[in-house]
C-alpha cells in the first residue's frame, strides 16, 4: 500500500511540474529565419509584428523563437520558409519556461490565410 501511495505522489509531483510550462501563441508574418552553422547550433525565427512574447528574448526588437534540435524542427523550418515566401501569416505555439539562450522554444507552427 505504501508503495502505491509513494508512486501516486511521485506521479502527481511530476505532472504538476510538467503542467507549469506556459504555452503561448503569437500570430504574424515571418520576419527572420536564422540558421547557424554546427558550431552555434541554434536556429530561430521571428515574426514581423511580435515585439514581445512572455519571457522570450528579442533580436532587433522582435521576439525570438528557437527551433528544437530534432526531426520536427526540419519540418517547422520548412513551414516557416514556405510561409515567408508566400507572405502568409503563421501561428507559433511556444514554450515560455524551457528557454534556449533566452529564447522560447517552438512547440508548433500553423500556416493560414
Amino acid at each position: 500500500m505504501k508503495v502505491h501511495s509513494l508512486m501516486l505522489g511521485l506521479t502527481l509531483m511530476i505532472a504538476a511540474t510538467v503542467s507549469q510550462a506556459f504555452i503561448g501563441e503569437v500570430t504574424g508574418e515571418v520576419s527572420i529565419i536564422r540558421s547557424h552553422d554546427s558550431t552555434v547550433s541554434t536556429d530561430w525565427m521571428s515574426l514581423k509584428t511580435v515585439t514581445s512574447a512572455g519571457s522570450c528574448t528579442t533580436y532587433g526588437g522582435l521576439a525570438i523563437f528557437y527551433f528544437r534540435e530534432d526531426e520536427h524542427a526540419k519540418r517547422q523550418i520548412s513551414m516557416a520558409l514556405a510561409a515567408k515566401m508566400a507572405s502568409k501569416k503563421v501561428v507559433i505555439g511556444y514554450d515560455d519556461v524551457n528557454l534556449r539562450n533566452g529564447g522560447c522554444l517552438i512547440r508548433y507552427i500553423d500556416i493560414f490565410e
